[in-house]
């Protein structure tokens, strides 16, 4: 493990405690683990995995980004609301969805993140499908098959507690960012 990434990732999700109270308090419920064969961060909805390569490659504004993304996949169930879409796909989708909540709650966005407000107020599964749709049009033998494996492989019992999990977890983080009067940005709906 390299030491200096850990402290950096753990130093995000302090002052995300701080700065956005709803994604720090909310990132503590993810076991942090170090992961060389992704290229930047992940979640399994137990996890905040990083590349420390990549985490050493950020300014710590950025990680803060970045930790606050992973948790959006959490909140928003993305891992456990795939079902057989297309993972690659899938994934863009949430990332349009997840970075128009970031943008609003005012994070340093990267200049290669996902971000089109076309999709401000749509669910995952309907930016999915305006994706799916376009990659069609433009090849007609785009065929939307599992690519990689699933991000998560636990049965569905296990899936359904981790969706649970994170719903009570939301519910008890928004009650105390209200109590506060620090709802963040975007989030006032959700």
């Amino acid at each position: 493990m390299d030491p200096v990434a850990h402290k950096k990732v753990t130093k995000a999700r302090t002052q995300l405690l701080f700065k956005n109270f709803f994604f720090g308090r909310l990132a503590l419920y993810l076991k942090m683990g170090e992961r060389l064969d992704i290229p930047t961060l992940a979640t399994d909805g137990k996890h905040l995995y990083y590349n420390p390569k990549f985490v050493l490659s950020i300014s710590d504004e950025q990680m803060r980004a970045e930790v606050a993304h992973e948790v959006m996949h959490c909140v928003f169930n993305h891992v456990t609301r795939r079902g057989g879409r297309n993972p690659q796909l899938w994934n863009i989708a949430a990332d349009y969805v997840i970075n128009i909540v970031l943008k609003k709650a005012k994070f340093q966005l990267g200049s290669d993140w996902l971000l089109d407000m076309q999709y401000d107020g749509m669910a995952t599964e309907r930016v999915y499908d305006l994706l799916l749709k376009d990659a069609k049009k433009q090849n007609p033998k785009f065929v939307p098959c599992d690519l990689l494996p699933p991000e998560i492989s636990a049965s569905p019992v296990e899936a359904k507690q981790i969706e649970r999990e994170w719903q009570i977890a939301t519910i008890q983080t928004s009650i105390e960012c209200k109590l506060q009067g620090s709802v963040p940005s975007g989030l006032e709906r959700f």
